[in-house]
């Protein structure tokens, strides 16, 4: 019987002198976009919250980190002292190859993919038809370095009856609001995101990229409009290329079983994406391959 409890007596000044760390690991979410930005913006917040739950290594903190494209955001994370993710679509990619003003998408690596093969739609309140817009000089609000300026230029380019005075703004949420608000003709957003805005106004959608249509969403291409069929948007989990093997491994896996949850696939599935994890060799052939095909995709453009 003594030596039982000198046993548990042991244990427990063991257990006093070399507690056990249970603190989290914080890392920075880095969302480069306003929180307004629709139902996208919901669904990286899902995404932080399942990954959250799953796991009790890392505490994944939501930080916004606003303007430029999104390279505000990008330069956050290279420069932080702290570990930090970038939360992003394909404008890590685009911004460098159209503007200046930038970030050096060379200095990344890609974790993983989240939500892939999201369409992009060209919205009006005053246009019901693409037909309509032919042979106008039709005003259309964009994010600059985005997909959304790249969708505007295939089409003038590909389209010569088709043209546009492009508008910028820093945001969906604003370019739609301007739209509501009569200020312009057109815009370019996500199908989720403005889905809301289609039931309460007389909203419509003109056309939408890639090769799925779907209920009062039919493509560009089906309509004879070329040059977009193969431009969508995927969103991707990026960090510094200095992070290490382990810790990017770990994070690929959290996010992964972080996609399966039922909250982040509604949203995802809302904006017409695809849910397409990677594994993290695959994720680095990808973020090469990405680097070339928005190369080839904004061939033409000056650099500003």
């Amino acid at each position: 019987m003594r030596k039982v409890l000198t046993s548990l007596i042991l244990s427990l000044v063991c257990a006093t002198a070399y507690p056990q760390n249970t603190t989290k690991h914080l890392i920075e979410f880095v969302w480069p976009w306003t929180s307004g930005s629709g139902g996208v913006a919901a669904m990286m917040r899902h995404l932080l919250e399942a990954a959250n739950q799953q796991q009790d290594k890392y505490q994944f903190v939501w930080t916004e980190k606003l303007g430029a494209g999104g390279s505000i955001g990008a330069n956050h994370v290279l420069s932080s002292k702290s570990l930090s993710i970038l939360v992003t679509g394909d404008a890590l990619y685009t911004r460098p190859m159209m503007y200046n003003q930038a970030h050096d998408v060379t200095r990344f690596r890609l974790i993983t993919t989240i939500c892939d093969n999201i369409p992009l739609a060209l919205y009006s309140k005053k246009y019901t038809s693409v037909d309509q817009i032919r042979d106008k000089d039709v005003s259309v609000g964009v994010n600059p370095g985005t997909a959304t300026q790249v969708l505007i230029s295939l089409l003038t380019n590909n389209n010569p009856n088709i043209k546009f005075t492009v508008i910028p703004y820093k945001g969906l949420s604003e370019s739609i609001t301007d739209l509501l608000g009569g200020h312009i003709d057109t815009t370019v957003a996500f199908v989720g995101s403005g889905s809301a805005v289609l039931t309460a106004h007389n909203v419509s959608i003109l056309g939408i990229t890639g090769t799925r249509s779907f209920q009062s969403m039919p493509t560009f291409s089906s309509q004879n409009i070329k040059g977009v069929d193969q431009l969508t948007n995927t969103f991707y989990i990026f960090a510094p290329h200095t992070f290490d093997d382990a810790t990017a491994r770990e994070l690929n896996a959290i996010f992964y079983t972080a996609t399966k949850s039922d909250r982040y696939k509604e949203a995802c599935l809302k904006e017409r994406g695809q849910i397409n994890a990677v594994t993290l060799d695959q994720a680095a052939q990808l973020h090469q391959s990405n680097i070339e095909k928005w190369r080839i995709f904004t061939q033409g453009f000056t650099k500003q």
